[in-house]
């Protein structure tokens, strides 16, 4: 039984300095403010952490092209019935159409090669499979990418 605001707050704490670093805004919602999600917190800051540093890495390949861009992440979580709902907004580069259905799978990367190894999405579906959760993507080039994950009502699950 997890503190929402406590896991992101620790998350935050492990990524700051690339944000700070990049002067991207992070914008965060947590409704209610004590929320809590049943899972493994490992688990759960894992996915988070992977999410964040693919959008801040986004972000920044874009700022290389667009020296002058909106440079922001916002992340809500909030509950519906007895699910939460994760959604992580950037404003990066954004995924081509025909790259989306690809994303998920292992070594596969959008990044250049000494970026990304490509399991970092890889490794997020696989804690969701493990949480019964799911994951959705939307994404417009140029523009930036949603993610959104719905995690059930976990207390009949053990990790």
């Amino acid at each position: 039984n997890c503190s929402m605001h406590d896991l992101v707050k620790n998350i935050f704490l492990f990524i700051s300095h690339r944000l700070n670093n990049e002067e991207i805004i992070l914008n965060k919602t947590i409704k209610p403010p004590d929320l809590r999600l049943y899972c493994s917190a490992r688990h759960f800051e894992q996915v988070l952490i992977n999410m964040i540093i693919n959008a801040i890495d986004s972000i920044e390949e874009k700022k290389l092209a667009v020296p002058v861009c909106l440079m922001k992440i916002d992340l809500n979580i909030y509950s519906v019935s007895t699910s939460v709902v994760i959604k992580l907004i950037d404003s990066g580069n954004g995924i081509e159409k025909e790259k989306l259905a690809e994303i998920f799978n292992p070594f596969f990367t959008t990044k250049v090669k000494s970026k990304g190894t490509g399991l970092g999405l890889s490794i997020v579906t696989s804690i969701l499979n493990l949480h019964d959760a799911e994951i959705d993507v939307e994404s417009e080039v140029g523009v930036g990418t949603a993610f959104t994950m719905v995690f059930p009502d976990m207390r009949n699950l053990s990790f």
